[in-house]
C-alpha cells in the first residue's frame, strides 16, 4: 500500500510539473525590451506635425448561425499639427453595406465636416480631438498589465507583440468612440453580459521610430431579449460577437506635412 501510495503521489507532482509548464508559466515580459518599445511610443507620441494612414473594422458573428459580415469600417488619413492646432482627415465609411465619403477640417476650435455637399460645424477643444481616434493612436499598456511581450526582426526593423487583458479593451472603447449598440441596431443593450477578449498589439519599428500598429480585440454585446411567461430565453438569445481591427501607419513628420483648410466654396 505504501508503495502504491508513493506512486500515486509522484504520478500527482509529475502532472503538477507538467501543467506549470504548460500553462502559464513563461516568464513576465522582459522590462528593457517593455523600456526600449514605451520609449520608442513616447517619441511618437510627442510628435507635433505628423501624418497617418488608418483603417477600423468591425466584423460579427452570429453564434447560432455562424453568418458573419462587416458591421462597420472606415479607412482615410489624417494630419494634424499641435502647434498650430490645425488638423484634417478624410475617410471613406461603411455601415451595414452603405458607403459614404467624406472630409473633416479643423482649426479655431471648429470641426468642420463635409460630406456629400452637406457641411456641419461642431466646437471641439483641441485637447479633445487629439484624444480620439484616428489621432491618438493605441496607448502601450502597463508593463504590470502585459501578459506577453515578444520582439523579433522583421526585415525592415522590429515587430513587437503584445497581448494583455480587457482593461485595455475598455480603454480603446473611450478613444475609438465606437457605439456597437447603436452600429449594431441594438436598442434595449444588456451591458450587464458585454464582456471583452485579450488585446493583441503588434508595433513595428524601425530604429526610435514607430511605423505602424495593428490592434486586434473581441468583443461580445447582448440586446435585451423580451420576456415570456413559462420561459427565461437562452443565455446566448441576442448575443452578438464581434471582432474589431485598427490599423494606423507613420507616413510623415515635420514641416513637409501639410494641413489643408476649409474654405467655403471648396
Amino acid at each position: 500500500m505504501k508503495r502504491r501510495s508513493a506512486i500515486r503521489f509522484a504520478f500527482r507532482l509529475s502532472v503538477l510539473a507538467l501543467a506549470a509548464a504548460v500553462c502559464g508559466c513563461s516568464a513576465r515580459p522582459d522590462g528593457q525590451a517593455y523600456a526600449e518599445l514605451a520609449g520608442i511610443c513616447e517619441n511618437a507620441g510627442a510628435v507635433t506635425r505628423g501624418a497617418l494612414e488608418f483603417s477600423m473594422e468591425a466584423t460579427f458573428r452570429d453564434p447560432e448561425t455562424g453568418e458573419g459580415g462587416v458591421l462597420y469600417a472606415v479607412d482615410g488619413e489624417a494630419r494634424y499639427d499641435t502647434a498650430r492646432q490645425t488638423a484634417y482627415q478624410r475617410f471613406r465609411m461603411t455601415r451595414l453595406g452603405a458607403t459614404a465619403d467624406a472630409e473633416e477640417y479643423y482649426a479655431d476650435g471648429v470641426r468642420t465636416h463635409v460630406e456629400k455637399r452637406e457641411v456641419t460645424t461642431v466646437p471641439v477643444e483641441f485637447d479633445a480631438l487629439l484624444g480620439a481616434f484616428p489621432y491618438r493612436l493605441p496607448p502601450l499598456p502597463a508593463l504590470s498589465a502585459l501578459e506577453e511581450l515578444e520582439r523579433e526582426e522583421n526585415g525592415t526593423g522590429l515587430l513587437w507583440t503584445t497581448v494583455c487583458g480587457s482593461g485595455q479593451a475598455e480603454l480603446l472603447r473611450d478613444i475609438w468612440g465606437l457605439d456597437l449598440y447603436a452600429l449594431a441596431g441594438i436598442s434595449l443593450p444588456d451591458r450587464e453580459k458585454e464582456s471583452y477578449g485579450d488585446v493583441t498589439c503588434t508595433w513595428v519599428t524601425d530604429g526610435d521610430s514607430l511605423k505602424s500598429v495593428y490592434v486586434r480585440l473581441g468583443v461580445t454585446i447582448y440586446e435585451q431579449s423580451g420576456y415570456t411567461p413559462g420561459y427565461g430565453g437562452e443565455s446566448d438569445d441576442g448575443r452578438l460577437d464581434l471582432t474589431v481591427q485598427a490599423r494606423f501607419s507613420v507616413t510623415a513628420t515635420g514641416e513637409t506635412v501639410e494641413i489643408p483648410v476649409y474654405e467655403t466654396g471648396d
